[in-house]
């Protein structure tokens, strides 16, 4: 054989009632100079009967190991690759299929591009039968024509959004002494576990500093089994949410996490062509269908418009004149002395003639000329020299007069309305301390986007200050009380500034003016150690002495409260019939969550086929104390049923939970009771998937869809979401109750579950919305991650006629508009 082109197919079996079709395949390719490496990590000894039947009449040597005990799949490929000697190494599981002409194809395409690291090519998913199970979020993704792509980038994009559309290490092939390069594990990063990510890790450590080649034609089939469990969507959603974090903060703290906001484009051309990439929105093809959202143009297009008319300006002056606009100081940092992007600040400022006799502008910079502009003495200069950012706006304050002050970057341009609806809201709001404004960013491949941020919103705020601690404009007694901005977080001013205010005073005096006032660059997610320091001063000012902030995707911030106490959680599922759905939730409960110290009511609707009652008497017959089922022999009210479940519950925290969900993530319950432990904070709700991958509940709109909607349904669950929201903690108005954590002391203290006016819909966001009246927090958090079904309970379990559903939705739908649209 031709040890250049010799190919080793390693293969891993941890299963083996498929193995000798696996094994056909690969006798059975057309490349020609190929070695089989086989490592059983099965028990059965089907996989060594197998080798030896086949290795008599096989034209490939056959190279046998066999693991003493079971050690997992990743164990079996670092074994088998060490003991490998072909020049390109071909993964394989014991279940998978190769296409005969597999090998020959990602060969040929390997050795075209010695830039290439990794081939790969389309793959199917195939069901026990061996029958192709239906494209999803992962497999859809299909090149053309053969296609390189700039590797760095493609990191970059796994590193934040993690959708593996290159495929299971089956669909791979890769040069040997590539992977030698790595050392005994080839599945960790930094030498770390990342769990069912391994694949993803190799593919990282291969791919940073090298390219990509993906295949357009089918060429693997990956067996995903059993049949039943891929249906219910607990086979392969989820089930990487423990180790996701890790692997994000892996590939940040290897330095290979893309910087950008607008991540998702990557370096692409044929393989055909010798060099030069092109830009292509993978994330894009990987998401589709895409959101139905303002694109860069409509968004410049509709910034265009939010112009007064004239009649409209000449009113607003007057108004202006007679009760006297607010006095700005504007700060424009230049340092990178760039005085065309300062004259660019400079020029937005003509538009907003009214202001200019209040109106009064710094420059940071040590340029010596600046340039001219009708503000004449009103425009001053202050040199950086070796002082921060802090030390200078300190400076600033110190000589300076004025009521407001805010700090934009040379470049950064003021809307055309922008400034005139900041005076008005500011003229509107006497006590007001601080306030922050809706903003329009730069895309880097031109256009616009829109940041319009949410009211105060504390969650955010410590999630994600990329987005939400800049350019605020600030009282001049709010900064002189607060002691101006603390050196010791120059690189952080502006968000530390923000914490102590709300560490004194609160969020009462804080405004958000609905209006966009900027227009700037979006922002690069560079590491700002800063920013994490006084976040954990924050935390600590605040009575969490032992909290620490997981530092996962670049520049947005996961935190842990570090709550010592371990309260007793009531977990309530009310169910009717439908038993795989509530033998999947118990099950995967039971097995899966981290936490321990809680209780399981099963409340019991009226079950009546002989399953679901057999296996409901069962569970009554056990005596557990942990799980107990509850009858509630009456008409389907979900209200009645979880208050009725809340009144028997043990718990000082409750969990309402529909039987339709499943538990993929360890630490779910964790997560909630991380927020809800908080004192300020309410309920809690999760992120739900649905079982194909996309998003069934990221928090719920109000006035979305009538009284209220899930925002981001049916979006890939690997979205970033608008302002990056689907993957950050934030308070909203409302979370669904399909999974919800509430304090019991609250949940009575509002009443429960309206009963009456809210028997089906709308019962959870009207208990978030009672929360939020006594002035609790509402957070939802994606940190903590369940499938859901959706509706199952409303299309199966309610036995109403449809016309008589519709009209108590329409009924209860009104019943929310009477209620809160008032407030």
């Amino acid at each position: 054989m031709d040890s250049q082109r010799l190919v080793s197919v390693v293969i891993a079996v941890c299963r083996t009632e498929f193995f000798e079709t696996a094994l056909s395949s690969v006798i059975g390719q057309t490349h020609d100079a190929i070695e089989i490496v086989i490592c059983d990590d099965a028990t059965d000894g089907l996989a060594e009967t197998v080798t030896d039947l086949y290795r008599a009449s096989c034209q490939w040597p056959i190279l046998y190991l066999r693991n003493e005990s079971p050690l997992g799949a990743d164990a079996c490929f670092n074994r088998a690759v060490a003991e490998a000697s072909g020049r390109y190494i071909k993964f394989m599981a014991g279940d998978a299929v190769l296409a005969p002409d597999c090998i020959q194809q990602m060969v040929a395409a390997l050795e075209v591009n010695p830039q290439a690291s990794l081939v790969a090519a389309h793959r199917q998913w195939l069901n026990a039968e061996g029958a192709a199970l239906q494209e999803n979020l992962a497999t859809r993704f299909r090149v053309s024509e053969p296609t390189v792509f700039n590797g760095p980038d493609i990191v970059g994009l796994l590193g934040e959004f993690t959708c593996d559309f290159i495929g299971e290490l089956s669909s791979v092939l890769c040069r040997r002494d590539d992977l030698l390069a790595l050392g005994a594990d080839l599945f960790a990063l930094n030498g770390e576990s990342v769990g069912p990510l391994g694949n993803l890790a190799l593919y990282a450590t291969l791919l940073h500093d090298a390219e990509l080649i993906m295949l357009p034609a089918t060429l693997t089939g990956t067996r995903i089994a059993p049949q039943q469990l891929t249906q219910q969507g607990i086979e392969i959603v989820g089930t990487d949410s423990d180790h996701l974090p890790a692997f994000h903060r892996l590939i940040r703290e290897a330095g290979w996490a893309s910087t950008s906001l607008d991540n998702g484009w990557v370096g692409a051309r044929p393989l055909s062509a010798t060099q030069g990439f092109t830009d292509f929105n993978l994330l894009a093809q990987l998401s589709a269908p895409l959101p139905q959202r303002l694109n860069p143009q409509q968004v410049e297009a509709w910034l265009g418009h939010r112009v007064p008319t004239p009649e409209q300006q000449t009113q607003i002056d007057r108004h202006l004149a007679d009760v006297g606009a607010p006095s700005l100081l504007v700060v424009i940092k230049d340092f990178g002395d760039a005085p065309e992007k300062v004259q660019r600040s400079l020029d937005s400022l003509g538009s907003h003639s009214a202001l200019h006799a209040a109106m009064n502008v710094v420059v940071l910079t040590d340029a010596t000329v600046l340039p001219t502009l009708a503000l004449g003495v009103r425009l001053n200069t202050v040199a950086i020299g070796n002082l921060n950012t802090a030390a200078l706006l300190n400076q600033v304050i110190e000589t300076q007069r004025f009521d407001w002050l805010i700090v934009i970057d040379a470049g950064t341009q003021f809307t055309p309305f922008g400034l005139t609806a900041g005076a008005l809201k500011l003229l509107e709001s006497p006590d007001a301390r601080a306030a922050f404004a809706d903003e329009m960013h730069r895309r880097p491949r031109g256009g616009l986007s829109s940041a319009m941020r949410p009211d105060f919103n504390l969650d955010y705020l410590l999630s994600y200050p990329l987005l939400t601690a800049g350019h605020w404009l600030f009282r001049r007694e709010t900064l002189l009380e607060l002691g101006g901005f603390d050196e010791g977080f120059a690189d952080a001013a502006e968000f530390d500034l923000i914490l102590r205010l709300y560490e004194r005073e609160g969020a009462g005096q804080i405004i958000h003016i609905s209006e966009p006032l900027l227009v700037c660059d979006l922002p690069e997610a560079v590491d700002n150690p800063d920013e994490i320091a006084t976040l954990q001063r924050h935390l600590q000012v605040r009575g969490y002495p032992q909290a620490t902030i997981e530092h996962t995707l670049p520049r947005r911030y996961h935190v842990q409260y570090g709550h010592t106490d371990q309260p007793l959680v009531s977990i309530i599922v009310p169910t009717k019939d439908q038993l795989p759905f509530l033998q999947r939730c118990v099950e995967t409960l039971l097995h899966i969550t981290r936490y321990l110290n809680y209780e399981l009511l099963i409340v019991d609707n009226n079950s009546e086929t002989p399953e679901a009652l057999e296996w409901l008497a069962r569970i009554d017959a056990l005596g557990s104390a942990q799980v107990r089922v509850l009858r509630y022999p009456h008409p389907f009210n979900y209200s009645r049923i979880n208050n009725v479940a809340a009144a028997q519950a043990k718990g000082e925290y409750l969990v309402l939970l529909n039987n339709d969900t499943a538990i993929v993530h360890s630490r779910w319950l964790d997560e909630l009771l991380n927020h809800a432990l908080r004192p300020e904070v309410g309920v809690v709700g999760a992120k739900l998937l649905f079982p194909n991958g996309r998003i069934q509940h990221a928090g719920v709109r109000l006035g979305m869809d009538g009284p209220a909607g899930h925002q981001h349904i049916g979006e890939p669950g690997h979205i970033q979401g608008y302002m990056q929201r689907v993957q950050v903690d934030q308070d909203l108005s409302a979370v669904t109750a399909a999974c919800l954590m509430v304090r019991r002391s609250i949940y009575e203290e509002v009443g429960g579950l309206d009963e009456e006016a809210f028997v089906v819909s709308y019962n959870d966001v009207d208990l978030c919305m009672k929360v939020g009246a006594l002035g609790y927090l509402n957070v939802w958090t994606p940190h903590s991650v369940l499938i859901h079904e959706g509706s199952v309970s409303q299309t199966h379990v309610d036995t109403a006629t449809q016309q008589a559903k519709r009209k108590r939705f329409v009924g209860e739908q009104l019943a929310m508009y009477r209620k809160w649209l008032p407030t």
